[in-house]
């Protein structure tokens, strides 16, 4: 297997950043302008946390058990959209990577928290 071009190494270090970075600076626009307001800002993370979190730790968590990795798990403090691009690409083998990687984090995070 190769290494990838510098480009797509850059490439696969910055998507990451604007996955975030993209939705915080929207946010912060919508709250500056009043038109998400503070009440609007809870329901949103009391929906975010009671009901998209669990359905996203679920549906990647579920796939990713087998025999061979379920005594695998062990601890990792990478972002979810962090691991979850890298993985998706070169060298790793696609989805199948990627949520094998976000059930690892999902576990730690549960554990942890």
């Amino acid at each position: 297997m190769s290494t990838p071009a510098l480009n797509v190494v850059i490439w696969l270090s910055v998507k990451p950043i604007i996955k975030l970075a993209l939705p915080a600076a929207a946010g912060f626009a919508l709250t500056r302008s009043d038109m998400f307001p503070v009440s609007g800002s809870r329901a949103a993370s009391q929906i975010i946390l009671n009901v998209t979190l669990p359905s996203l730790l679920f549906s990647k968590i579920v796939p990713s058990f087998n025999s061979t990795n379920i005594s695998a798990f062990g601890p990792s403090d990478l972002p979810t959209s962090v691991v979850a691009t890298v993985t998706l690409s070169a060298p790793f083998n696609g989805a199948e990577d990627s949520n094998l990687a976000i059930a690892y984090v999902a576990m730690y995070v549960a554990i942890a928290g």
